[in-house]
């Protein structure tokens, strides 16, 4: 009798071993453009860019300002044709100077919420995190809005 207990209990654990490692994985879908816009430090970036953009616009505007009374005036076409190439030099050099102050701290956001969102899955145990590509989702299996919630720290 007491072989038998034991071959059931064994036979038993290696069941429950087995089931376990035949579980479905706990998978989870985050919308990581949704979630990096709604992050906090990305908030803060956007709006540091759009009062730089603004600043390079009102530099801009006055040139084109000065370019209107030019014509207005009936200055000769090469001093118009001048300032509007200042125009044209002035925008690339700006855009370019916007590209190259902002695209590295973006990436590094971006990389942040890459890590954070690692951190997430471990936290709630989930298996398979899934970013971009999703067509269709499962309301029950979507995280994101807990997901900002992590990344803001709330």
């Amino acid at each position: 009798m007491k072989r038998y207990i034991w071959i059931f209990l064994i036979v038993a654990i290696v069941l429950a071993l087995v089931a376990a490692e035949n579980a479905a994985p706990k998978i989870a879908v985050v919308d990581v453009a949704k979630a990096t816009q709604e992050y906090d430090k990305m908030k803060e970036l956007n709006e540091k860019y759009k009062r730089d953009f603004q600043f390079y616009k009102e530099k801009l505007d006055e040139i084109q300002k000065e370019i209107e009374e030019l014509k207005a005036k009936g200055a000769p076409q090469e001093e118009i044709a001048k300032k509007q190439q200042e125009y044209l030099q002035k925008k690339q050099l700006f855009e370019g100077m916007l590209q190259q102050e902002y695209n590295p701290k973006i990436q590094q956001i971006f990389n942040e919420v890459v890590e954070k969102a690692k951190e997430f899955a471990k936290e709630k145990g989930v298996d398979i995190l899934i970013g971009q590509g999703v067509l269709y989702v499962k309301e029950d299996y979507d995280l994101t809005g807990e997901f900002i919630d992590y990344l803001n720290g709330k």
